[in-house]
């Protein structure tokens, strides 16, 4: 299929759940204030780390503070239950259907999610910045860095909304996807980074674990709010555009696979 084609299908999806998430009036409601507690907690636990104590690693509270809410605003704007619709399409035999589509099932997942991450992202945007910026004691980072943080922020979400599909194949082998997503999700949460920039972690694990597409999710986004060189922002964006090249490509190809068992299972 051609990318033009391929294009205008996301476009399309992505406006219809766009509009959809936009009516889940409740469900945002209760998505900022899962934030919220989150902020409130931790920023609560950041206030107990003595200032000398951060200082080597280059970070201050109000840092901390806002390395957690970009991380933590990146993960409540992606949607939770992606490869639960996979696999209940392939359980149900759903998915039959969705392949009679003249486009690709993925593409048209990842434009509805994505339409879910927009939604979510411009309702949440302004009171998360505003509580954030309350619980840093007003502290604000530069202007500039809000630019690269939204545009590490969607490549998140593309890694992240990819991988929620392919992990939602593996009901094509597996009776439940969940053990598959548990595992992955652990490592996300672990090797990206949510909680602790990776600047508190030991010196070794802090190379090794751009050896794998978790900091693209979540380390690269809260990396824009700590201050760091313009040559440190640059290796996140470039890791974030490699891993989403990447992503795309497996995802193609998981779509392919994806049709050729339903394929071969009805012959």
């Amino acid at each position: 299929m051609r990318l033009p084609h391929s294009l205008r299908v996301w476009s399309g999806a992505a406006r219809l759940g766009f509009r959809h998430i936009l009516g889940e009036h409740l469900t945002l409601a209760g998505t900022f204030l899962l934030f919220a507690l989150v902020i409130l907690s931790y920023s609560g636990v950041f206030r107990w780390i003595p200032t000398e104590d951060l200082a080597p690693h280059h970070l201050t509270y109000a840092q901390m503070v806002w390395y957690v809410a970009a991380t933590q605003f990146t993960v409540f704007c992606c949607s939770f239950t992606c490869f639960k619709t996979i696999e209940l399409d392939i359980q149900t035999e759903q998915i039959h259907l969705h392949l009679l589509r003249p486009c690709p099932v993925w593409i048209v997942h990842l434009g509805e999610w994505s339409g879910h991450f927009a939604g979510r992202f411009c309702v949440l945007v302004v009171p998360s910045f505003l509580l954030t910026a309350w619980r840093a004691d007003g502290y604000v980072p530069a202007a500039w860095s809000f630019l690269g943080l939204g545009l590490a922020a969607i490549c998140a979400s593309l890694i992240f909304h990819i991988c929620e599909f392919m992990i939602g194949m593996t009901a094509l082998w597996l009776p439940q996807a969940d053990p598959v997503r548990r595992l992955w999700q652990k490592s996300t949460f672990l090797l990206g980074a949510l909680l602790w920039p990776l600047a508190l972690y030991p010196s070794v694990l802090q190379g090794l674990v751009w050896l794998t597409p978790f900091p693209a999710i979540l380390a690269a986004v809260g990396t824009w709010v700590l201050g760091r060189s313009p040559e440190t922002l640059f290796l996140c964006l470039f890791a974030q555009f490699f891993w989403v090249g990447v992503f795309m490509f497996l995802g193609d190809r998981a779509n392919r696979l994806l049709l050729r068992r339903i394929q071969s299972e009805g012959g």
